[in-house]
């Protein structure tokens, strides 16, 4: 870009309401314009948006105030906003994903953003949308189409992206390859399932060996000890059955690598995965499924629907291909889901206590799962590789892009707080003020002149980063140097009318067929596509 004006650190706008108003000594607004935002980040986030919105507001000297409301998570936010539609009571602007701005779309209360964007463009001189990564635009330009051109309209500005990437403990992954020594782990670091499926087994093997007098998986087993390299790789290890941490002596050059007195035969898996939606989403596509289709034509001939595509003639029997192979990696004990160890959304506590080797999750939730006490590492996803076909890197582009709602305060305000809704839309998702956001949090940079920033450069080069930072520091180095420098494809599927209830749908379905049984698979999923509304099946 030739120009970007000052720009604000969009940290985590989730769950937060924006409400253009500066506050005086006495604690009122002040503001010529007040502007409320909403958000669906959680609790683990507010703190760093609400620095962002601080400052922002400090910056615009009482001019404009933003009020940021937090709905604690995304479909609370999507459902308060449409809940607050016939009442007016939803927010200037919120962040959101494309089938929750399908839905907004539909019910006529969000704004497209080319009118807005032009103007910008005059008015500084600049191409504001070159600013975006395009990976993280189009999600925004295939919702609503205009009638006569058919054109899409700009429905967002990209704000907080992540994608998802493997966790690997590292002193547990020394400890399988010292007991055998036959486990293959990729020296890239880029595992395939194919290698999941053929040196997972080796590995639950390998935690049940007795090599050291009792095997990890053994319930009397509470402390994996060993010696540490200038490298930071384990060796010379020992089991010890003492009562607890302070009980364990430890000779020179040894330390508690991992507390595995909740490592049991039953409980072990060889990798935890976060999300099983995400999990069958990504499935399908690795396995050269279709999950939805969308697109213009379908737009106006379906009346804003899409089409689910996941089981029909076309996609069944590759759908059922992945499911099958997922189904007998869980049976393998080498694939999990938070509900194995009784959590709720994520795998990081099974992880930390040595359940599982592997996660994969979010980047933007690595803070869960540092600990400066282990070797954790950043990987990528595994991909589908059988050895005959071309290998398909495909990982999931999440988060949220931010929407201008059609709110007011009154008619002769309505000019005035829409366009400095948007201006503050521009500012948190570009700039310094992103980079601050997405450094304390990690997510990546929605924008370019983010991502060039000093604060972000700063933390992709810090030679001495702190646990966390490093796992951000990490997760950054991945999306750089692998996913995009390989090519990966960092897919999006289409936000449209409908979209949303496909994917709750599809919630249950990794869960629900790799604790099934095999050969009821094919069922289970014609009842799964019986349930899909029949607006979006051709």
């Amino acid at each position: 870009m030739k120009k970007i004006s000052k720009i604000l650190s969009a940290a985590s706008v989730l769950g937060v309401a924006v409400v253009a108003a500066a506050c005086g000594k006495n604690g009122k607004t002040g503001a010529q314009v007040e502007l409320q935002m909403w958000t669906g980040f959680g609790k683990d986030y507010t703190g760093e948006i609400e620095k962002v919105v601080n400052k922002y507001n400090e910056d615009k000297s009482g001019s404009v105030h933003i009020t940021h409301t937090s709905q604690n998570n995304y479909n609370k936010l999507e459902t308060n906003i449409s809940n607050s539609i016939d009442g007016r009571t939803f927010p200037h602007f919120a962040n959101g994903y494309p089938d929750h701005f399908a839905e907004y779309c539909h019910k006529g209360i969000m704004i497209p953003l080319d009118k807005y964007i032009q103007e910008y463009n005059t008015k500084h001189n600049t191409d504001l949308m070159s600013d975006f990564y395009p990976q993280y635009t189009k999600e925004n330009e295939t919702i609503r189409y205009d009638s006569v051109s058919r054109k899409g309209y700009i429905m967002g500005l990209p704000f907080n992206k992540s994608t998802e990437v493997m966790v690997s403990n590292g002193y547990l992954v020394d400890y399988v390859k010292d007991v055998d020594p036959t486990i293959a782990v990729p020296a890239n670091g880029q595992w395939t399932w194919q290698q999941i499926a053929s040196e997972g087994p080796k590995i639950v093997a390998a935690m049940a060996n007795a090599k050291y007098g009792k095997a990890v998986t053994a319930t009397d087993a509470k402390f994996l000890v060993g010696k540490v390299d200038a490298n930071n790789v384990a060796s010379d290890f020992r089991i010890s059955d003492a009562a607890n941490r302070d009980a364990v002596v430890l000779a020179d050059g040894e330390k508690i690598l991992q507390d595995i007195s909740k490592v049991t035969a039953s409980s072990f898996r060889v990798l935890g995965y976060d999300s099983g939606e995400n999990a069958f989403i990504t499935m399908l596509h690795q396995w050269g499924a279709k999950y939805t289709e969308f697109s213009v034509d379908i737009y106006f001939d379906n009346h804003e629907y899409g089409y689910a595509r996941f089981w029909d003639n076309n996609n069944k029997a590759k759908t059922l291909a992945g499911l099958e192979f997922f189904k007998d990696l869980y049976d393998a004990k080498c694939f999990g889901l938070p509900q194995d160890w009784s959590l709720v959304n994520f795998c990081t506590d099974a992880f930390e206590d040595g359940q599982c080797l592997f996660t994969v999750g979010s980047s933007g939730g690595l803070s869960n799962s540092t600990d400066a006490s282990k070797r954790i590492e950043v990987l990528p996803v595994p991909h589908y590789n059988d050895g005959v076909n071309p290998a398909v890197k495909a990982v999931i582009s999440q988060g949220t892009s931010l929407g201008l709602l059609n709110q007011f305060s009154s008619k002769d305000k309505k000019e005035a707080e829409q366009q400095a809704a948007f201006d503050a839309m521009v500012e948190l998702c570009t700039g310094e003020r992103q980079a601050s956001w997405v450094t304390a949090t990690g997510y990546f940079p929605a924008s370019k002149s983010a991502f060039n920033s000093q604060t972000y450069q700063d933390l992709l080069n810090d030679p001495n980063p702190s646990a966390l930072r490093k796992m951000y520091q990490s997760a950054g180095q991945v999306n750089k140097n692998v996913y995009d420098a390989e090519g990966w494809d960092k897919f999006v599927d289409p936000g449209f009318l409908g979209s949303s209830a496909i994917r709750s749908k599809i919630g249950n379905v990794i869960r629900n067929v790799t604790t099934g049984a095999r050969d009821n698979i094919s069922t289970y999923m014609d009842t799964v596509w019986g349930e899909i509304d029949p607006n979006v099946k051709q």
